[in-house]
């Protein structure tokens, strides 16, 4: 089931405080949305070393993925709670979902216990969503132990935030890293339609994670 908004969080707790941050996501956090309603699934991700020798983009070392039925979800007590563990600020977005393309797995529902998460700023969004559907996401489908791939667009940032992100947000989802960064990897990148698309896009970041805990799947 497709929910039709993700709230995602960045976040940078100390380096000592990483293990009490997701103990505290996975027995209270988590827990406590799901039960009161507040979101349907959620589930938070600890950023790794990227398979393909690519340096993060920014400090960020959490991501939590928080899916809803609704625009407005979380409240500012609930973002209080959690940056009182050891984190001095969180970067908070609300994202629309747009597309899943199909894919054998596209029905499991569970989340990738890894993922590459990108941000793109493209030339045109509609042309980048059909890429993705018609091209980009059979492509990385090859990737051994591959679920899926989903593309939302931006919605709005925390109050006071400075920095806009990019419209659209991709997760690729996975059960493993085997041969990210393979051949498989770089002929996605290099098709025809890939080319052109991405050769016009403003600006991309990307991340890879692993899953440290979920809740409501």
């Amino acid at each position: 089931m497709f929910l039709p908004y993700s709230n995602t969080i960045f976040s940078s707790p100390a380096p000592k405080t990483k293990a009490a941050y997701g103990k505290y996501f996975q027995e209270a956090f988590l827990p406590r949305l799901i039960q009161n309603g507040t979101v349907s699934k959620g589930a938070l991700y600890e950023i790794i070393p990227n398979p393909m020798g690519r340096p993060a983009p920014d400090a960020s070392t959490f991501l939590a993925l928080l899916e809803s039925k609704s625009l407005q979800c979380l409240q500012k007590s609930d973002l209080a709670e959690a940056s009182g563990h050891g984190v001095s600020s969180l970067d908070r977005r609300i994202y629309r979902w747009i597309e899943t393309p199909s894919a054998a797995n596209i029905l499991l529902d569970i989340p990738g216990p890894y993922i590459l998460q990108a941000e793109a700023e493209p030339a045109d969004i509609e042309e980048y969503v059909t890429f993705y559907r018609e091209d980009h996401a059979p492509m990385m489908a090859k990737h051994p132990g591959y679920l899926r791939t989903t593309l939302y667009q931006l919605e709005s940032v925390q109050e006071g935030q400075d920095e806009i992100p990019s419209s659209l947000m991709i997760v690729h989802e996975f059960l493993s890293f085997e041969r990210l960064g393979s051949q498989i990897t770089k002929d996605s990148t290099e098709t025809v339609f890939a080319r052109r698309v991405f050769g016009r896009v403003k600006s991309m970041k990307a991340r890879t994670m692993k899953l440290v805990c979920s809740e409501g799947y």
